[in-house]
This record gives C-alpha cells, sequence and structure tokens, in this order.
C-alpha cells in the first residue's frame, strides 16, 4: 500500500471518529471534457479531481486536507494541508499554517480555461507553499499576510500581503504584493510582482479585471505583465454566458509567445450540483499574427 493509500485510509478512518463539538465534511469536484487546441486531435480527458477533507473542532480550530487525483505524482498529491485558528479574540482576526495558495492574486474567471493573470507560457503568478497566513477580515476590509518557503536554498523569508476594500454593495477593489526567491543556475535570486483588481457586480451582469506585473527581476532579466478583463452575464437561474479578454507582455524580444487571447463560452447548471461548461478561445501572436482556435467542454459535479 503506497503512502497516499495510507493517507487515504487515516482519512476516513477519522472521519468516522465521534467528536463532541467536532464537525467533518467531504467535499469534492470531478471533471470530464473535450479539448482540441489549433489543428491537433481533440480529446477526451479528465481534468480537475479534488478530494477536500474539512474538520472544525470548535468555533476556534479547524483543520483542512485537500487533495489532487488527477494524474498527479505522488509527491504532489497533498494539494492543502492547514491548520487555522480563527476567533481566538474579540476581533477577526485568523491565522492559518500549513501548505495552501499565498494571498495574492485572484484570478477570477467565468470560463473552462484560467486568465493568464494565474498563469501563462512565461509565468505561474498563482503562489501554493507551506506558510504562516495571518489576517483580518471584517464587513468591508479583508487583509492577510504570509510568510512562506519559497527556495530550498533560504530560510522561510518570502512574503505576500494582499487588500481588499468594499465601498460598498456589489464593488470591490483589491491589491496584493510578494516578495520571493528563485533558483537559476544554482544562484538566488529575489523576484518581486504586483497586482491590482476589481470586481463590479450589478443585477445579472459581473465585471472583473485583474492587472500583474513583475516589478523586480535580478540580472536584467524580463519583467513580464498580463492582464484579464472578464464580463459574464446570469441570463437565466441556470444558464451563464461569459466572456474575457487576456493580454501578456513577455518583455523578451528574442521569443515568439502569445500575445493574446479572446474567450467565450457558457455555463449550464443541471441538477444544482452539475455544470456543463462550453468555451470557444482564440489566441494570437503579436509577431507573426497567426492565430490558434480552440474548443473545450466540461462536465463537472462538485460536492
Amino acid at each position: 500500500m503506497g503512502r497516499f493509500d495510507v493517507l487515504l485510509a487515516v482519512l476516513l478512518t477519522l472521519s468516522c471518529r465521534a467528536y463532541a463539538d467536532s464537525e467533518v465534511n467531504v467535499g469534492g469536484l470531478i471533471e470530464v471534457g473535450y479539448e482540441k487546441i489549433g489543428e491537433e486531435v481533440g480529446n477526451l480527458k479528465t481534468g480537475d479531481i479534488e478530494l477536500g477533507f474539512k474538520a472544525r473542532l470548535n468555533e476556534k480550530v479547524s483543520g483542512r486536507i485537500g487533495l489532487r487525483l488527477d494524474g498527479l505524482p505522488e509527491a504532489e498529491a497533498l494539494d492543502e494541508a492547514t491548520i487555522t485558528l480563527e476567533r481566538f479574540s474579540e476581533f477577526p482576526f485568523f491565522v492559518t499554517m500549513g501548505k495552501t495558495v499565498m494571498p495574492f492574486g485572484v484570478f477570477n474567471s467565468h470560463l473552462i480555461s484560467d486568465p493568464w493573470t494565474k498563469e501563462n507560457k512565461v509565468v505561474t503568478w498563482e503562489t501554493k507553499a507551506v506558510g504562516l497566513v495571518g489576517g483580518y477580515a471584517h464587513k468591508q476590509v479583508e487583509v492577510s499576510c504570509a510568510l512562506y518557503d519559497s527556495s530550498d536554498l533560504k530560510d522561510p523569508e518570502a512574503l505576500a500581503a494582499q487588500i481588499s476594500l468594499k465601498p460598498t454593495e456589489g464593488v470591490t477593489f483589491g491589491a496584493s504584493y510578494k516578495s520571493y526567491h528563485d533558483v537559476k543556475n544554482n544562484e538566488v535570486l529575489g523576484y518581486t510582482d504586483l497586482s491590482v483588481m476589481t470586481e463590479m457586480v450589478w443585477k445579472k451582469m459581473t465585471l472583473d479585471g485583474e492587472y500583474i506585473v513583475a516589478t523586480k527581476r535580478e540580472e536584467n532579466a524580463p519583467k513580464p505583465s498580463a492582464y484579464s478583463v472578464g464580463l459574464a452575464f446570469q441570463a437565466t437561474e441556470s444558464l451563464e454566458l461569459a466572456v474575457r479578454y487576456d493580454k501578456l507582455n513577455d518583455d523578451d524580444e528574442d521569443r515568439i509567445r502569445p500575445d493574446s487571447r479572446i474567450g467565450a463560452g457558457l455555463n449550464y447548471t443541471l441538477f444544482e450540483a452539475v455544470t456543463l461548461g462550453v468555451e470557444y478561445g482564440h489566441t494570437k501572436k503579436e509577431e507573426d499574427g497567426k492565430g490558434k482556435d480552440e474548443l473545450l467542454a466540461k462536465w463537472a459535479i462538485k460536492f
């Protein structure tokens, strides 16, 4: 029996234990879809497959374990493992320790594909690491800061911070910053990134936008930037229509990479927990003007 099987057996055993004040919840996500990019042959494939366990021991202490089961190596199957302490004072502070997503970027998407502010051909801005996250969340203001480990050659000293403001109903503004290290040719280099975002909800319409830029790169390395702007319309209770535009500046004149992408699609909810998504996207390169079409479809069940 592998380590993953042992972990799963332990989780199932713990979930069945009786604890006077605890609540144990099990949830997950299963995606099956179709993907055709350019002239390549289309393929049926599984998408994200996730399984999560959350245990709330009391109003102040909770733990969460998230597993990714979609073909990742066994060492990467543990996607999230956290302990959270909250409500330990009259102020709405919280502390989360463990492996989780660091507070940088928002990456809103109403389509199957991820926005280029989250991940593109140049850089992945979403940061998942082992760290210590502390924050304050109350009414119109949310603030969080994190100390995490970004390099095996340095002590944990990477920093991330995020603030979100809701000045009025349906309007959100946010900004985030991170400072971290990366290893290139056995040399530790210091990087910093900055993100700003907004989301506006009015009746059945949702407009969101995010801009991320690399503000520091050592050794004259390129400083990529990207922005994403999306619009979603809730046509009916079950049907959502969405469109998104992504733009990338890789700051590297020596390479030809995708420059922009526009995508449009729909999400249709069946039986509450089941969603059908379809998306058409067109990606082009600035230098040669050539484009590539994409067709994506996805069935998803969330429980």
